[in-house]
């Protein structure tokens, strides 16, 4: 209210004024190309902001460069919009080499749209902080201390086996 009387608009001029230029904005965030660049990884999932779901897309270069790629505005992490989304990000040049790690929290819905989007090129994982949060939601608070170290312990053992063993003691 004050910065539009002090510049003298109103405050629809300074709404469709910030209107237009977000979406001018987000045109270009969308119709941006990736072909210069080479992926190893993309990371996805749901975020709630302000009571809806937006799905993000960040993908990390073979160098380790963080790129947001793209974004869905969703009701639920469904495999639909998803896969749009992925799809989108395909057509506009998305290059890795035999295939990639997609990095994703529990959701059925994120992970069929990964296999559909890419059946050959994604390896999933599942994000060791989303499990480690799972985890830590069913147990007595107790019990947290005693699961973080030995979570960590496992993922930081070198191999499955030694993992497995710690995590099954």
């Amino acid at each position: 209210d004050l910065a539009g009387e002090a510049f003298g608009m109103s405050k629809s001029a300074i709404s469709k004024r910030f209107v237009e230029q977000t979406s001018r904005a987000l045109e270009e965030f969308q119709s941006r190309k990736f072909t210069n660049r080479l992926f190893a990884a993309m990371m996805i999932d749901g975020i709630e902001l302000g009571g809806e779901m937006m799905v993000i897309a960040l993908g990390i270069t073979h160098q380790g460069e963080k790129v947001p790629l793209d974004f869905v505005h969703t009701a639920t992490e469904h495999h639909r919009p998803i896969k749009m989304m992925l799809e989108r990000i395909k057509s506009r040049g998305f290059k890795v080499d035999s295939g990639f790690l997609a990095v994703i929290d529990g959701s059925k819905g994120i992970h069929k749209a990964v296999t559909e989007a890419f059946p050959r090129q994604a390896i999933i994982q599942r994000c060791f902080w989303h499990k480690y949060k799972n985890v830590i939601s069913y147990l007595p608070e107790k019990h947290h201390q005693w699961f973080k170290e030995n979570y960590y312990d496992a993922l930081e053992s070198g191999t499955y086996q030694m993992a497995k063993s710690l995590l099954e003691k």
